[in-house]
């Protein structure tokens, strides 16, 4: 049975070089439910620097599927500080249905808003809540709310 040079190649470089170039960023943010409870959502940003690529999706706390975002634009203003203002919007998609539309206003690691609208037209206010994110910063820790 022939091996292929590739394969020892890519067991013999350590798996840092190539996350060295992969960046998560992973936000933990809750909104007030209309029965009184918390809607909690874990919002990941996924990009790799040298092909300037990104992607961004959900994880609601009581799913055990994460929900990819979709793009639909992003605006950047120069405000005269350092970070520009940017403004994402993203559709949600599930099963090929589309469910939702999320939108983000953030500045440098700040999130100003970040908003869940349904097709049916609810409107949800998420805040983020950094002290959610566990301590190894991977995942949200729910059960510190």
């Amino acid at each position: 049975m022939k091996i292929p040079l590739a394969f020892f190649i890519f067991i013999l470089i350590p798996t840092s070089s190539f996350s060295a170039d992969f960046n998560r960023d992973i936000r933990c943010l809750s909104a007030n439910a209309k029965n009184g409870g918390k809607i909690n959502l874990m919002y990941v940003d996924v990009s790799y620097d040298k092909d300037n690529w990104s992607s961004n999706y959900v994880k609601y706390e009581k799913s055990s599927k994460p929900i990819t975002l979709i793009p639909v634009s992003i605006k950047a203003v120069d405000d005269g500080t350092k970070s520009n203002k940017i403004t994402i919007k993203w559709k949600e998609f599930v099963d090929g249905a589309y469910i939702g539309e999320y939108s983000m206003v953030s500045q440098g690691v700040y999130i100003e808003t970040f908003t869940y609208q349904d097709k049916k037209g609810n409107l949800f206010s998420f805040q983020d809540s950094p002290e959610l994110l566990s301590a190894d910063g991977k995942t949200c820790n729910w059960k510190n709310k």
